[in-house]
């Protein structure tokens, strides 16, 4: 797997971390969609591995032998531009949730949103993040499971 993307609309479930955690363990490029100079994630991602696009800029076609972690922020419309471009050149989406109401409806809508879109291939996962008991994967898990995409 050459390509991820670290994608919720809800913001606050942990993709910044998660995606400089993946990229830095696997020595892949970051690149984000991020609407403000990112100049502390610029301080640990090595020289030469940081692209940044604003939220109506398509990214780059990358390479299919480029490895990167895409980091997407923003919901679909309004920041369509750059989620789509990245998430059609990936192969694999992680979504991340955290255990709150909120954090649940915003992950079900951005994967039903993605759903809906027929240039998006690769598959996906969903992961409670920052939990404060092991049991709550199964909350979260209960709570996701009436929407027709699980």
């Amino acid at each position: 797997m050459n390509k991820i993307a670290i994608y919720n609309e809800k913001g606050r479930v942990g993709k910044t971390p998660l995606s400089l955690e993946i990229a830095l363990r696997l020595g892949y490029n970051y690149a984000t969609n991020q609407n403000r100079p990112r100049e502390d994630i610029k301080a640990i991602i090595p020289t030469g591995e940081f692209l940044q696009v604003g939220p109506s800029e398509a990214f780059p076609k990358l390479d299919d032998d480029f490895p990167v972690v895409f980091d997407l922020a923003g919901e679909l419309v309004g920041y369509e531009k750059s989620i789509v471009s990245a998430l059609e050149q990936v192969d694999l989406i992680i979504v991340p949730v955290v255990n709150e109401p909120d954090a649940i409806m915003g992950t079900a809508y951005a994967i039903t949103e993605i759903m809906t879109l027929n240039t998006i291939t690769a598959k996906f996962v969903v992961v409670a993040n920052m939990l404060k008991k092991p049991e709550e994967v199964e909350d979260v898990k209960m709570q996701l499971l009436p929407f027709d995409w699980f």
